[in-house]
């Protein structure tokens, strides 16, 4: 008889609080549909609520990299993982958009006038530059990085974070179509989801630090 596998702890708090945030949000809905727009629109509490989950799993990523070597393991999958997560929390900051009047990674920043030149410069080489180091650290040790990825549908973290990832990804994917649906607030599927993705993230970067101590 085949032995039955065991209910990993992390999915199921996984899935109380993707229940949990379902029914608070739909609460929320019922109980003042004006309000719960104002809680979803840009630069609120719920994008800073992901904001916050997001410096979490990018804290833990970094945390994490400095415990790899000693562990005789590979960091190129943390280091992905950590620079996604920046990336991520850079976006919902809209850090760039602070700064210049202007998404820097937008064509408009680089052909805006009142941006002079080397501020252009400058951003170019450190954006370009950043993901060029990431993405040759991550070429160099690529066969660490696929050895991690090969286990990603096998490990608890990496359910996780995979359906963290395909959540997030439907939500940027059909964002238009999400945030005209029928009687909602604007971008309250959108968030929604994009608030249980993150939610997914942390606790994939949690499991992972646990797992990789073991």
């Amino acid at each position: 008889m085949s032995q039955r596998r065991s209910f990993p702890p992390c999915h199921a708090l996984a899935v109380l609080l993707t229940v949990a945030a379902v029914l608070a949000l739909g609460v929320l809905l019922a109980w003042d549909i004006r309000l719960a727009a104002r809680w979803v629109a840009e630069d609120n509490i719920i994008e800073w609520i992901q904001v916050g989950l997001l410096a979490g799993a990018f804290a833990l990523g970094a945390r994490g990299l400095t415990r790899l070597p000693a562990a005789g393991r590979g960091a190129a999958t943390d280091l992905l993982l950590t620079f996604l997560f920046g990336v991520l929390l850079i976006g919902e900051l809209d850090l760039d958009y602070r700064l210049f009047g202007v998404h820097v990674l937008a064509t408009r920043f680089f052909m805006k006038p009142a941006v002079q030149l080397p501020y252009k410069i400058l951003a170019a080489l450190i954006i370009g530059g950043t993901y060029l180091a990431v993405g040759i650290y991550a070429f160099r040790h690529r066969k660490d990085f696929w050895q991690e990825a090969r286990r990603l549908t096998t490990e608890p973290w990496g359910q996780l974070f995979l359906a963290g990832a395909a959540i997030f990804g439907f939500a940027q994917l059909f964002e238009r179509q999400l945030n005209h649906w029928f009687l909602l607030p604007r971008n309250f599927l959108e968030e929604s989801s994009e608030l249980i993705a993150v939610i997914y993230f942390l606790l994939a970067m949690i499991e992972r630090g646990r797992s990789t101590r073991e």
